[in-house]
């Protein structure tokens, strides 16, 4: 059915979240509705963390099986339940098919969700802080799914620091998705930090020199720009590609302007959402646990958990399969 001859072609991709991710949204709201949505007042969040214990384990749990295979569909009976869902409709050749996904729930701090320290009495009744930079919450796409008739696979990725080693975005996502069976045909990394010498390329397996690209540049803001990340990715992929971008620049207000670009009205089809598949962002957001110890003042003060949860939730109804990033 899926050949190079008969490409397909994704006609409809509807999101659908699970109840756990509904419940914390909804409660994100709450907490912004009654003047709360920095959660400077971390109680009723870890009450919530406590509460939903259980389901956020249980996701954990598939989330952590899924990924050790090359499937992102779970066919656990309460796998609804605790993972969100995108039913993808397409056309390859003569044939229309719908096929189901599924990916974690937007719940928690935007990153693994027992990354922030909660205070007494909630911290006996969680499990240990996690890594900030842990990645166990993190569904990526994967060949048994809408990727397998996949003509190229790109990876850009705007903030990608230096050294394939010293960065997990580079060798954790470039790994992770080969061993998903979406081994990448072109990776290009940004990084305005100067590198010395052959810095970048250190570590790099020799068999992905051919992909390796890297730009010791800051992306530039503007869309119209040449070297722009999102431009690029207008002038090389097409929508039977396989498309992976990352946003991490610590600059709010551009990330924030290529977010509005690639989200348009969230409901028109952009010319982004068109082409991008799988997307990752550091939304720098008005949420005091994380301002406290880690961005500073580097944040989008206008937005709140509430507004982040629902920014991702956006690009997902517009069918990008979009994931927190740290």
């Amino acid at each position: 059915m899926f050949s190079e001859k008969a490409p397909c072609i994704v006609l409809e991709r509807r999101y659908t979240p699970s109840p756990l991710e509904a419940r914390w949204v909804a409660a994100a709201k709450a907490w912004k509705d009654g003047g709360n949505g920095d959660v400077k007042d971390i109680t009723p969040y870890c009450q919530l963390l406590v509460d939903s214990l259980k389901d956020i384990k249980r996701m954990l749990e598939l989330v952590d099986a899924l990924m050790k295979s090359n499937s992102t569909l779970s066919q656990e009976a309460d796998a609804d339940q605790v993972l969100s869902v995108f039913s993808t409709t397409m056309q390859c050749g003569p044939y229309q098919l719908t096929v189901k996904e599924h990916v974690e729930s937007l719940v928690a701090a935007l990153r693994h969700p027992f990354a922030i320290k909660c205070p007494a009495p909630f911290e006996s009744q969680l499990p240990p802080q996690a890594d900030m930079f842990d990645k166990g919450y993190v569904l990526l796409a994967a060949w048994a799914g809408v990727q397998q008739a996949a003509r190229n696979k790109f990876y850009l990725d705007a903030g990608s620091g230096v050294g394939y080693r010293a960065n997990s975005n580079q060798f954790w996502i470039v790994e992770s998705y080969a061993g998903r069976g979406l081994p990448l045909d072109r990776a290009i990394f940004f990084e305005a930090k100067t590198a010395s010498g052959p810095e970048p390329f250190n570590d790099v397996p020799p068999e992905l020199f051919p992909v390796f690209q890297f730009y010791n540049m800051p992306a530039p803001e503007s869309l119209s720009d040449g070297r722009n990340l999102l431009n690029m990715v207008t002038r090389l992929a097409q929508p039977v590609d396989f498309v992976s971008v990352k946003l991490d620049i610590d600059a709010p207000s551009i990330e924030d302007a290529w977010l509005k670009a690639i989200r348009g009205d969230g409901k028109t089809p952009t010319i982004y959402t068109q082409l991008i598949d799988e997307l990752f962002w550091e939304h720098h957001f008005n949420f005091s646990p994380m301002m406290t110890c880690c961005w500073g003042g580097q944040v989008d003060m206008a937005s709140h958990l509430y507004d982040s949860m629902r920014w991702f939730q956006q690009l997902r109804e517009m069918g990008v399969r979009s994931h927190y990033w740290q």
